[in-house]
């Protein structure tokens, strides 16, 4: 008889396009292919297109500004639907899946995505108590960076957490773009290269520097052209001068000559839910986090520009380190323009270095990481039970006033609201 699969229900705010989907296809994929997992999704507002074939139950909320009882109300009915053995949230709607955690007394992973600290802290007071309680009370934490790690050491030195770095599934592409830049070896000769730009969220600043970077440079690559690809708002067939002044800003324009100068060499469009045919036509991939890694997956110049300033290349010297910081920028410095111009050369050479890369982004070699934590969270089924002597209203003033290590909370409606809601809920919890 088959042994029956493990149910895992991923929670999410939002399930678009971005670096946290992708992440969650990538490993999911990898679990996929041992067939002993089955996964379902919540979510608010879901991309069919985006979601791949991994899941087998998926629930869209689909409302405007979903307040935590309508994300309690829905939790419940799609756990009580898929019967989840594991639920596994990421970053956001930490309350959410801590109450139902306590609920239904199933164990709970959660994933941070982000800083957590500083610009990175959580601005909702709903998400700065969810923290608190997955900090508080047994659960499974992993990040995807050693920043975040970090942070999380700072916040709660005796808080352990795993690692789960940022990956892509390798096989997928390595072996048809090792063919592809054999055929082109010899093409590029006269410098004039496909520069990809690639955001998948509204990044303005991150925009600017990058088409500032791509100015400077294509005074050594004449005749390069950038092509953006961007979340911000378009319309679908973009490319218009006028529509990239009207995204980047009149100001900024203005007082930036070199982008004036080569605008004719710049177009802008709508990012795509699949980034395959973009990076398989791009000589030179210009981003941040997780498109970094799909740059080296495709075997492309990967060229890192964070959200205030641009790095440089990626290559073997520099990659465990901006890998610590997700490939944000935060804590790098900036490589000069020549050092620049010299590694894109040396890359188009020699795409060897990339191969000492592979193994770190490639997600087989990270998904066993993540299959030990499901193992040991299944293994000791570790849940907040609320003690039936405890007083439920005192229990969430420390709540509280954990959350208010975090960041300092001011006692406003919205707090109000949201004790009163975890008062009740936590009382319902209690009595069931």
């Amino acid at each position: 008889m088959d042994k029956p699969r493990t149910k895992i229900l991923i929670l999410i705010d939002n399930f678009l396009i971005g670096g946290r989907e992708t992440f969650i296809k990538s490993y999911l994929s990898a679990l996929s292919d041992k067939q002993e997992y089955s996964f379902g999704l919540m979510a608010n507002r879901i991309n069919e297109s985006v979601l791949g074939s991994s899941f087998d139950y998926v629930h869209a909320m689909d409302k405007e500004s979903p307040l935590l009882n309508d994300w309690l109300s829905e939790g419940h009915l799609c756990i009580e639907e898929f019967k989840p053995d594991i639920v596994w949230v990421h970053h956001y709607q930490l309350l959410t899946a801590w109450l139902l955690s306590c609920y239904y007394q199933i164990p709970l992973m959660c994933t941070l995505h982000g800083s957590i600290q500083n610009q990175g802290k959580f601005k909702r007071i709903q998400d700065q108590l969810g923290l608190a309680c997955i900090l508080k009370y047994p659960s499974s934490i992993s990040t995807v960076s050693g920043e975040i790690k970090d942070q999380l050491m700072e916040i709660d030195g005796d808080r352990n957490s795993s690692l789960l770095v940022n990956a892509i599934r390798i096989k997928e592409h390595n072996q048809r773009n090792l063919n592809e830049k054999k055929s082109q070896k010899n093409v590029k000769q006269n410098k004039s290269y496909a520069f990809v730009l690639l955001t998948r969220q509204q990044k303005l600043d991150h925009l600017r520097v990058g088409i500032k970077l791509f100015c400077k440079l294509k005074k050594h690559f004449p005749g390069s052209r950038l092509t953006i690809h961007t979340g911000r708002n378009i319309n679908e067939r973009g490319g218009s001068s006028k529509q990239l002044i009207s995204i980047v800003g009149r100001k900024w324009t203005l007082k930036t000559p070199a982008f004036l100068f080569n605008i004719n060499s710049i177009e802008v469009k709508p990012l795509v839910d699949d980034v395959t045919s973009v990076l398989e036509k791009a000589d030179v991939v210009l981003g941040m986090g997780r498109v970094m890694i799909e740059a080296i997956a495709y075997r492309k110049v990967a060229l890192l520009v964070g959200y205030d300033h641009y790095v440089g290349v990626i290559n073997d010297n520099n990659f465990m380190s901006l890998q610590h910081n997700n490939f944000s920028g935060r804590e790098s410095i900036q490589q000069a323009e020549e050092s620049i111009v010299k590694n894109i050369d040396q890359f188009m050479l020699n795409q060897n270095s990339l191969e000492r890369m592979f193994d770190e982004v490639d997600v087989e070699n990270q998904v066993s990481n993540l299959e030990s934590e499901i193992n040991d969270i299944l293994k000791n089924k570790k849940t907040y039970i609320i003690n039936v002597d405890t007083n439920v209203d005192q229990e969430v003033k420390a709540l509280i006033n954990k959350a208010k290590q975090l960041k300092e909370i001011t006692i406003d409606d919205d707090l109000i609201k949201l004790k009163s809601s975890l008062i009740d809920y936590l009382a319902k919890i209690k009595s069931s």
